[in-house]
């Protein structure tokens, strides 16, 4: 069996992992030994003694999961090493299945839909935080793992990352704590339409002339970090037949917290929008909803409310169906509304089981 004994793990402006690769037989000199730093696989060679030293002194916090070579006629098993230990821990014994790795995101003004970014044995994917700043990440069992929060102007965040190797039992508190840099404030707003919130848009604010973006979270709220005494230009996204107010807003010189900087989006004269909701279906989210404007014919998906949105000209006529779905009945079966003049809403289909 050949091992890696993790001897010591210093955090910060340099980081050292001191090891030694033993097999059945002794020793095991000249080979390459792998690991993952921040996601990256890189290799160093052990030398006399079958010492193997990793160093990092880029300035950066790093994270390593180190994994032995293999070795023909050998068995290899896996340093379990996580960010913060002196040794590698012996591992539990792993339930079969999938495992979870998650923690909490702190510190910022909006928690929602913050981007994690997470590595399972070098495949990289993310995911992004519930409206209490939480998330969670499926993982197969003795994989190697890396999470790294997102950037967010202005704010510093700890740690800037987790390694969790040859991961065997589910693994929490895996925590990250944002903090606002020194001499920043903060800006906040939300987007809204007629009928709610508008949450994942993108917002794009400039800070003295300079381009940054931010997004909406599922209440439709944003929050940024600027130096103070800046001037900053706030736009909203476009989104096709709505019009924002106001265009932009523009702030000079701030230098304190400022919040209410929102957008209203709301439509023309010319157009108008009809809503209705769809229920009683198992799932009620992307429903297809058939609908004609002037006998030209289009379809409207249901949101994850099973709400469905439909935007005509003023004076249209307009007629609504729902989908045949089998086993259910639905009322009403259709809506008919002539010349189309302002908004209109409770155009609604209610499904129910046939007995």
């Amino acid at each position: 069996m050949i091992a890696i004994v993790l001897c010591n793990f210093c955090e910060g402006h340099r980081l050292v992992l001191d090891g030694a690769v033993t097999g059945a037989a002794g020793s095991v000199n000249d080979i390459s030994v792998q690991y993952i730093a921040d996601g990256e696989v890189l290799a160093a060679p052990t030398g006399a003694g079958d010492r193997v030293v990793l160093t990092d002194s880029s300035g950066a916090r790093v994270s390593v999961c180190v994994t032995p070579p293999p070795v023909a006629d050998t068995d290899t098993q896996a340093a379990l090493f996580d960010e913060g230990a002196g040794t590698a821990p012996t591992p539990d014994v792993a339930l079969p299945g999938a495992l979870t790795i998650g923690g909490v995101v702190s510190g910022l003004p909006a928690l929602s839909d913050i981007p994690v970014q997470y590595t399972i044995d070098g495949v990289a994917a993310s995911t992004t935080t519930d409206a209490g700043g939480a998330y969670a990440i499926e993982v197969p069992i003795g994989s190697n793992v890396t999470v790294t929060p997102s950037p967010q102007y202005g704010f510093l965040v700890e740690p800037s990352s987790y390694a969790i190797c040859g991961v065997a039992n589910s693994v929490g508190e895996r925590n990250f704590l944002y903090a606002r840099g020194a001499g920043q404030v903060s800006i906040s707003g939300s987007l809204s339409d007629l009928i709610g919130h508008v949450s994942s848009a993108q917002i794009t604010y400039l800070v003295n002339g300079v381009p940054f973006r931010a997004t909406t979270n599922v209440q439709g709220l944003y929050a940024v970090s600027v130096p103070a005494g800046s001037n900053v230009v706030i736009e909203p996204p476009a989104i096709e037949n709505y019009e924002a107010a106001p265009e932009r807003r523009a702030l000079t010189g701030i230098r304190a917290d400022t919040a209410a900087q929102d957008f209203q989006y709301g439509l023309p004269p010319s157009k108008a929008l009809i809503v209705g909701h769809v229920s009683g279906l198992l799932k009620n989210a992307d429903v297809p909803v058939d609908f004609t404007i002037d006998g030209e014919e289009h379809t409207a998906a249901t949101d994850r409310h099973g709400v469905f949105r439909i935007i005509a000209p003023t004076g249209a006529t307009v007629a609504i169906q729902p989908p045949f779905r089998a086993g259910y009945g639905v009322e009403p079966t259709r809506y008919e509304l002539d010349g189309v003049r302002g908004n209109m809403f409770g155009q609604n289909f209610l499904y129910r089981v046939m007995r």
